[in-house]
């Protein structure tokens, strides 16, 4: 690579400011988020020095893969039938287009710390919040109501938010040359944040979480050593326990979900949470059944699955989104879409193994196995906040930092 193409972009001080605001901003606001990724997008566009943005892009196996993942949705319009639909689903992928290369040509090694510093801080003030509301200091408000008390954003994706930064801040324990005041800093925000796993609702994030405890460990000990399963399994359980016996919002998500399961093996109950969730793999699966390859189009889920569910499940609710992000795909796409999705994971952990530097490494591994687990219990590559979230920590974690400094 030409030297003059391994030096920062113009302007590079200008964007490592806009990109740690956009770590504190868009974990609290979607609208703040997109404002600052704008701007981040404009000046990157009118500052010239094309040629060199255009080959860093060129060199990422990650953003290319990005790119074709966007590509292959905007083909998928030729075969569907509802345009508007499709049109409304082009446009939340949009961000595998624009800012996901933008920013694998922007970030910067040097600055990563104050990427999750910025990101952390964030977090902090959601769940200062969720605290609050919790024990009845401020009333409920925004999205947050008095047994899931969320004010910056849907349970759904605030969970799954805060075991990523619990999982980046134990790496950056075990990984990172510390100071002894953020050390303890950190060791107080990992149970603080900890605990408002559990008096929240997102059941996903709480799975993640403990998939986390178990990949934490995994990564630390290795694969042979028997500590590596012996302490999750004694710390994950433990966790549960205390959760489940001392906060009653977490006790009742449970009770509840038991009770929705056995409801629907039992009596084929499918308006519970969960019988739901079961009815959108089914009559998903009986889509993509007929549709493999291709799928039925960008737009056309909705409309396919009503379908299968009058033919199938005529009881049951209808559904624009199966809760499930490979589903959803598989079934918009065929083979082709959820192959597209897959390869980006793959040059991202690829990505991380060639990093010689261990925070980076294990945080990179750890991060696409858990977003690999998430996007299997939610479609939350449908959702703003989780696809910055994936847009975000993916930009640095996954670079090429032989290419660029």
């Amino acid at each position: 690579m030409p030297s003059g193409l391994s030096q920062p972009l113009r302007f590079d001080n200008l964007y490592q400011k806009l990109i740690i605001l956009l770590g504190f901003v868009f974990p609290l606001s979607v609208a703040a988020g997109n404002i600052v990724l704008g701007i981040i997008v404009l000046i990157w566009l009118v500052t010239g020095e094309y040629y060199k943005k255009f080959y860093l892009i060129s060199k990422s196996k990650i953003a290319i893969s990005s790119i074709v993942f966007f590509l292959i949705h905007f083909f998928g319009l030729i075969w569907t039938e509802d345009i508007e639909w499709g049109l409304r689903i082009l446009k939340k992928m949009s961000d595998f287009l624009i800012f996901f290369p933008v920013l694998l040509t922007l970030t910067s090694k040097k600055y990563i710390n104050y990427y999750l510093a910025s990101f952390t801080v964030a977090i902090f003030v959601s769940v200062v919040l969720s605290y609050l509301i919790w024990l009845g200091f401020i009333e409920p408000f925004h999205t947050a109501i008095a047994n899931n008390p969320v004010a910056t954003m849907s349970h759904i994706s605030f969970n799954p938010f805060l075991a990523v930064s619990i999982y980046l801040l134990i790496n950056s324990l075990l990984y990172k040359d510390l100071t002894k005041f953020i050390k303890y800093t950190i060791t107080v925000l990992i149970p603080f944040f900890g605990l408002a796993m559990f008096f929240t609702g997102g059941r996903s994030g709480q799975l993640l979480f403990f998939l986390m405890i178990f990949i934490v460990f995994i990564q630390y000990y290795g694969f042979k050593n028997l500590r590596s399963y012996i302490y999750p399994f004694l710390l994950a359980p433990s966790i549960f326990l205390l959760a489940y016996f001392s906060i009653e919002n977490f006790e009742n998500r449970v009770d509840i979900s038991i009770s929705n399961l056995t409801e629907f093996i039992e009596e084929q109950n499918r308006g519970s949470s969960i019988g739901q969730r079961i009815t959108f793999i089914q009559n998903t699966a009986r889509v993509i059944v007929d549709n493999p390859l291709i799928g039925v189009g960008t737009g056309d889920f909705p409309n396919a699955y009503a379908q299968k569910n009058k033919l199938h499940t005529p009881e049951a609710t209808l559904t624009v989104n199966p809760h499930n992000m490979y589903l959803l795909i598989f079934s918009q796409l065929g083979l082709v879409g959820v192959f597209s999705l897959l390869i980006i994971f793959y040059y991202a952990y690829k990505s991380s193994e060639k990093s010689k530097d261990s925070f980076l490494a294990k945080s990179g591994k750890g991060f696409i196995l858990l977003f690999i687990f998430m996007l299997s219990a939610e479609s939350y590559l449908l959702g703003h906040f989780t696809t910055f979230l994936f847009v975000y920590f993916s930009s640095h974690l996954f670079r090429d930092f032989e290419h660029r400094a």
